[in-house]
Formats: C-alpha cells, structure tokens, sequence
C-alpha cells in the first residue's frame, strides 16, 4: 500500500498583518503571507513567499497578535485552488493551510519585544462579541509563545536583508 504525505513546515516573518474574514456562513478565517529567506545557488539570499491560510476559533484567537515582521513557524499542508480571477480569466492559487491546532506559533518579534527570558509566555484572548450563528465564547484558551532570537532562527542568521 502506498502512503502519500502532505505536511510543510516553514519558519519566517510575516509580510503584513494578518487579515481576519469570515465566511457567509460566519466561520472565521485568517490570511497571512510568510516569507522566508533562504540561500540561492550561487549563495546570494533569496526570499520565498507562502501565503497561509489558518480556519476557526484559532483564526480568531492569533489575528490580533499577527502583526508585519513577527516571526512565526507555520505547520500544515499545501492545497492548491483554482478560482475565477476579477476580469473573468482561470486562476490558481497554492497555499499552505496551517493546522487548526498547534499549526502557527509566534517566535517573538523585533528586540523591543524581546522579555530577555527563554520561557514561553501565555496570552489570553479577550472575550469576541457574539456573532451571529456563533455561541457566546468567553475564553479561547491560552497559546505560547516562544521567546526566540529572530536573528538565529533565520537560515541565513542575519535579518538585514529581509525583503520587507
């Protein structure tokens, strides 16, 4: 029997803030763009994009603390769609559609944030107003995040050059 796997794991910054929309049907959904920097093949730094895609309650939990230049490290899988562009014309997009649990972390951002400590924090949504099909949700539970240097995280170990 043959097994297929479809599992990414990309460590990188966000590109801009993460974007909270919600379905017709209310269910949340967070977009965000992650680049990450990488050696090309004559050792010049490169840069990849991946846009993300995180669904539910930890769409709503994150979008607050997702913000341009946080490092994060995003776990799911690819998906590639094909949608209807604006001029009427077939396009594809492919994805990384992070895991609804435990599939973004936040690594800490730029060394105004930094507590100094290697110990993760805890945070703690506010209450959401109620939403329309949604029950009332008064706590969301906690996340970590990890109290990472950016600079050693990074492949190349220098985020100077980082496309944004």
């Amino acid at each position: 029997m043959k097994i297929n796997t479809n599992c990414v794991i990309v460590t990188g910054n966000l590109t801009r803030d993460a974007e909270l929309r919600f379905t017709a049907n209310q269910k949340p959904v967070l977009n965000f763009c992650v680049a990450v920097n990488r050696r090309g093949m004559n050792g010049e730094q490169v840069a990849d994009f991946f846009n993300c895609v995180l669904w539910g309650k930890s769409a709503e939990a994150l979008e607050q603390y997702m913000t341009k230049g946080k490092s994060v490290l995003v776990k799911g899988s690819l998906q590639t769609r094909s949608y209807e562009g604006r001029d009427g014309s077939k396009k594809t997009a492919t994805e990384i559609i992070a895991d609804a649990f435990g599939g973004v972390e936040l690594l800490g951002g730029g060394p105004q944030e930094r507590t100094g400590g290697s110990q993760p924090q805890s945070y703690r949504q506010p209450a959401q107003k109620q939403r329309n099909d949604f029950a009332p949700q008064d706590d969301y539970g906690a996340f970590s995040v990890s109290d990472l240097d950016p600079v050693s995280a990074s492949p190349a170990g220098d985020t100077a050059d980082i496309p944004f």
